[in-house]
C-alpha cells in the first residue's frame, strides 16, 4: 500500500493517495504505536498529501508532531529531524508566515552544510528554500545574492538541463522582477519556459510555474496581450490537475484578474478576483498575505 500510494502522488492523484496513506497511517499507528519510526514516516507522508492538496493547516499540525518525535527519537542531526524541519518551513512559507519559516531554514541550511558539505545537493536546496524566503520577506537583495549562488553551483553538480538547476533560475528570475529588472527575468523566464516544457512536459507544475512567471513579467512590461494568453492557459491547466479550490488556481485566477483590470475589462476582473479571495479566505484565512493583497484589489476595484 505504500509502494502504491507513492506511485498515486507522483501521478498527481493527490486525493487518493491521501486516502491510502491515511489509511496506512492508521494501521502503522495501531500496530507500532504513536513513537516508531514507521509511524513518524507515516505522518510524514500524509502531511505531503495534505500540502499537495493545499491543505497547509493539516499538514501543518502534522508535521509539527513529526518534528517533535523525530527529535525525541532520531536526535537533532538526523537526516529525517531535518527533513521534518525543512517541510515544516515550506509550510510555514505557504500559509504566510514568513518569519517562522525563516527560522527554521537558518537552522536546516546550518545542519546540511556542517553534515553534508556546501556542494551536496541537499545544502543547495537548503539555500534556495532559505533565498525564496528572503524574497518573500521582502529582503531581495540578500535573496538574489543566495540565488546566483545556487544557480552556480546546481549548474557545476547537476548540469544546466537539470531539472533542479532549471527551478533555481526561475526562482532567480522572480527575483530580478522584484527588483524591476523585468528585462533580465524576461531573458531567463523564456529560456527556463522552454527548457521545462522540453525536459517536463507542458503539464508538469514546474512548467506552468514558468508560464506564470513569464506572464507576470509581460505584464510589468505592459505587454497585456501576451500576459493574458499565458494566463489563461495557466489557470486552465491548475483547474484540470487541481480543482478551482487549490491555492495555485486561486493565484491564477488573481493574476489573470490583474490584467483584465489593465485592459479595462473590470466584470470580468471583479468576477475572478472575488472568486479567488473567497478562495483564499477559506482555505487560508483572513490574515494570510494572498487574502489581504486579494482584499485590497477587489477593493481597488469598486472603488473606482
Amino acid at each position: 500500500m505504500a509502494c502504491f500510494s507513492s506511485i498515486l502522488d507522483k501521478s498527481g492523484a493527490h486525493y487518493g493517495c491521501f486516502k491510502l496513506r491515511e489509511r496506512l497511517g492508521l494501521i502503522i499507528k495501531g500496530r507500532l504505536g504513536v513513537e516508531h519510526p514507521d509511524t513518524i514516516r507515516a505522518s510524514a507522508n500524509l502531511a505531503a498529501t495534505f500540502r499537495e492538496l493545499g491543505r497547509y493547516a493539516e499538514a501543518e499540525v502534522l508535521e509539527v508532531e513529526v518534528l517533535k518525535q523525530s527529535t525525541k527519537l532520531l536526535g537533532v542531526d538526523h537526516p529525517d529531524t531535518i527533513l521534518a524541519s525543512s517541510n515544516l518551513a515550506g509550510t510555514y512559507g505557504q500559509l504566510g508566515r514568513y518569519a517562522e519559516a525563516e527560522v527554521l531554514e537558518l537552522e536546516v541550511l546550518e545542519q546540511r552544510t556542517k553534515l553534508l558539505g556546501v556542494d551536496h545537493p541537499d545544502t543547495i536546496r537548503a539555500s534556495a528554500n532559505l533565498a525564496e524566503t528572503y524574497r518573500q520577506l521582502g529582503r531581495y537583495t540578500e535573496a538574489e545574492v543566495l540565488q546566483v549562488e545556487v544557480v552556480k553551483q546546481s549548474t557545476k553538480l547537476l548540469g544546466v538541463d537539470h531539472p533542479s538547476t532549471i527551478r533555481a533560475s526561475a526562482n532567480l528570475t522572480m527575483t530580478y522582477s522584484q527588483l524591476g529588472r523585468y528585462v533580465e527575468a524576461e531573458v531567463l523566464q523564456v529560456e527556463v519556459l522552454k527548457q521545462s516544457t522540453k525536459l517536463l512536459g507542458l503539464d508538469h507544475p514546474d512548467t506552468i510555474i514558468a508560464s506564470a512567471n513569464l506572464a507576470l513579467t509581460y505584464g510589468e512590461l505592459g505587454r497585456y496581450t501576451e500576459a493574458e494568453g499565458l494566463q489563461n492557459d495557466v489557470l486552465q491547466r491548475r483547474m484540470r490537475s487541481l480543482g478551482d479550490r487549490h491555492p495555485d488556481t486561486l493565484l491564477a485566477m488573481s493574476s489573470l484578474a490583474y490584467t483584465y483590470k489593465e485592459t479595462q475589462r473590470r466584470p470580468e476582473a471583479l468576477e475572478l478576483a472575488t472568486k479567488a479571495h473567497r478562495g483564499y479566505v477559506e482555505n487560508l484565512g483572513e490574515g494570510h498575505p494572498y487574502s489581504v493583497e486579494t482584499a485590497a484589489f477587489l477593493a481597488s476595484l469598486t472603488a473606482e
